[in-house]
């Protein structure tokens, strides 16, 4: 077992980086992105990348981001409890494929759409949605 976490470790030191740049973007999720901000929605990322995985998680995900033309207001990494945080600043709509990260900022009464993805399950009372285009038009539908 420990010459396995060994292997592991050393994997992930040499693979992550270099996934991290290569992931490639959900369909429409710039256009989408850019109209919630012209709707004047904040967008604030909130990821769990960290020093075990990278040797700068906000460097890498922020380069990612840029890179790809993500639109966003803010970008916090290296978050462990991301119902704490979504409090914290004040969010009002929590999106992730994460059926763990949904239930946690779930259960601090901040509303979450859990993105569908093949590696999650379905969290009881949180809705689903299919892609980025089911994204605006929920939120559409709670902010007109």
């Amino acid at each position: 077992l420990h010459k396995s976490l060994i292997n592991y470790d050393r994997f992930i030191a040499e693979y992550f980086p270099t996934m991290a740049k290569i992931v490639p973007l959900k369909k429409d999720v710039i256009e989408v992105l850019n109209k919630l901000r012209a709707d004047g929605h904040k967008i604030i990322f909130i990821t769990a990348r960290n020093r075990c995985e990278y040797s700068d998680p906000f460097k890498v995900s922020k380069d990612y981001l840029d890179n790809n033309g993500v639109p966003y207001d803010k970008l916090i990494a290296e978050c462990h409890d991301k119902g704490k945080q979504a409090v914290i600043e004040g969010i009002d709509l929590f999106i992730d494929d994460n059926t763990l990260n949904c239930r946690a900022v779930s259960d601090k009464g901040v509303p979450v759409l859990q993105m569908e993805c093949p590696f999650t399950t379905q969290s009881k009372g949180i809705p689903r949605v299919a892609n980025w285009n089911e994204v605006y038009e929920v939120v559409q539908e709670m902010y007109g």
